[in-house]
């Protein structure tokens, strides 16, 4: 990008074993007439120059710090070091030390192979430890936790996009990762025999980068999939807001340690201080998202009920819970929650309905919930019941019961303990599930079927 002072900004990101493409780069710049004037971080500033030859390097002083705000002595003692051989000083970028020389024949700034890639490989586990180590155990983690609930990962674009992108950056973390390891055993098996480290061309280097541009793109397709439903629009769109405002809060941070006049050691504690506060606001974000995920009804009318002592109760009564406890001949009194919760994608319909109240003489709650699972794919629905019923390790002691009774295809119970029942019916692509205290009647069995539209 051209910038009104006539430098040309450009923003380079590269590994530290790819130090000979950032050379590459670099001289070939040159060439096209700018000459690197700055670097800051992955940006580098040009100014324009006559066409001309160069060659640069690219180095790592190791007792440099990624948090030094000034250089220490010893970085002034290695920068002179290299100047008397021939290289002129450009910048640095925290332990990387940026040279020049019009003189192509200049002495190679060398370090010894065998310590060269000693220091590049501490280095690049210290900067790659989260997207190495820490992607690949959340990741897992997540998926496990996302898919361990097969009906509402298969009727939620959030769970959906949710496993969908932790796929793509355990393939960018692996990528990356196995990139680095083939790099670091061919430079090991070179150095045996003599040779340089292994030669990153700016070729190789732009086919590696289009790979993650190209994974990058269909990370932000995915997050833009819970946006087809309205119910996760504004946590999608708060959490892209998140994230810019991170990368915008990083930049700043990044530019008080590079300009600040601080130690090394208290940037670092800075660094890591900010980072875990950080790091504690996105997961309370996440699981606040998790706890609270529960759609109401918007259409809600507030009722009050009068008990005996002048007790006013208040309740809430949505009319899109299409039965009700009065429709099993219980007296609603006292507080009253009714809650409609619905997921649906191409997949899936996942809709659960409850409705129970309870007094303050009374606080045992009386109520009733059920829930449909809907698909026109076989598949899923054969999932669904393996992994949520059948085969599943929560519901346990299922007993196949009259399906003539129900109307269904097949039923399953679970007895509760304390003698309630839960009934798994199927219909055709659809299961109903209900949760009872006695079993019901062919009158409320007709009543599942007509309201929730079972046949």
């Amino acid at each position: 990008m051209l910038r009104r002072d006539g430098k040309l900004s450009k923003i380079f990101l590269f590994q530290l074993h790819e130090f000979t493409a950032v050379e590459e780069f670099l001289a070939k710049m040159a060439m096209n007439g700018w000459m690197l004037d700055e670097v800051k971080r992955c940006k580098f500033i040009f100014t324009h120059c006559e066409p001309v030859e160069l060659k640069f390097s690219v180095k790592i002083f190791d007792k440099a710090s990624e948090f030094d705000s000034f250089k220490c002595d010893e970085n002034l003692t290695y920068i002179d070091y290299c100047e008397k051989a021939g290289w002129q000083y450009i910048g640095n970028n925290g332990k990387l030390q940026f040279f020049y020389s019009d003189n192509m024949d200049t002495v190679p700034i060398e370090t010894e192979p065998k310590l060269e890639l000693k220091i590049i490989n501490k280095n690049m586990l210290f900067r790659n430890i989260f997207s190495w180590f820490g992607i690949p155990i959340m990741g897992f983690t997540s998926v496990r936790m996302q898919t361990s609930n097969f009906s509402y990962f298969i009727s939620s674009y959030m769970a959906i996009s949710s496993i969908l992108l932790w796929i793509v950056l355990l393939i960018f973390s692996l990528s990356n990762s196995m990139d680095y390891l083939f790099w670091y055993i061919q430079s090991k098996s070179r150095i045996k025999k003599g040779k340089m480290l292994k030669y990153r061309s700016i070729k190789a280097f732009r086919i590696i980068w289009s790979i993650n541009i190209i994974l990058l793109l269909i990370s932000l397709t995915i997050l833009s999939l819970p946006i087809i439903d309205s119910k996760e629009r504004v946590f999608i769109l708060g959490l892209m807001g998140m994230i810019i405002g991170i990368i915008l809060f990083s930049l700043i941070l990044n530019y008080f340690i590079k300009h600040g006049k601080l130690s090394a050691k208290t940037n670092r504690i800075i660094t890591w201080v900010v980072g875990i506060f950080m790091g504690i606001i996105i997961s309370g974000v996440f699981i606040s998202f998790a706890l609270f995920n529960v759609i109401h009804d918007d259409n809600a009318e507030s009722i009050t009920y009068k008990e005996d002592g002048g007790i006013v109760y208040t309740s809430i009564h949505h009319d899109v819970v299409p039965i009700t406890l009065e429709d099993f001949g219980i007296e609603a009194n006292g507080h009253r929650n009714s809650i409609k919760y619905e997921n649906k994608t191409i997949f899936a319909q996942h809709i659960s309905y409850s409705d129970y109240c309870f007094t303050t003489t009374n606080p045992e709650e009386k109520g009733i919930s059920y829930e449909v699972f809907e698909s026109k794919y076989q598949w899923v629905i054969d999932k669904y019941m393996d992994k949520e019923w059948i085969n599943s390790r929560y519901h346990i002691n299922l007993i196949e019961e009259d399906a003539a009774y129900w109307k269904a295809d097949k039923v399953y119970k679970q007895i509760y303990e304390d003698g309630g029942f839960r009934y798994v019916a199927m219909y055709g692509k659809k299961v109903l599930v209900v949760e009872l205290n006695t079993k019901p009647t062919e009158s409320q069995i007709d009543l599942f079927i007509e309201k929730l539209e079972l046949n």
